[in-house]
């Protein structure tokens, strides 16, 4: 009986760690598009400047 307990605690712990890498797997992807897109900004603004003058 307890060794069921232990194994559901030690179960759940798991459960938590699986998640942290995904979600910060996740801000990282979602941070890495953020800089891609501010980047790409960046350019299309200086090609527009370049255009008009």
């Amino acid at each position: 009986m307890l060794w069921m307990k232990w194994k559901m605690v030690v179960d759940s712990l798991h459960g938590r760690r699986r998640r942290l890498p995904w979600s910060c797997l996740f801000l990282l992807l979602f941070a890495a598009g953020g800089l891609v897109l501010f980047i790409h900004q960046q350019d299309l603004l200086e090609m527009i400047q370049k255009q008009g003058s």
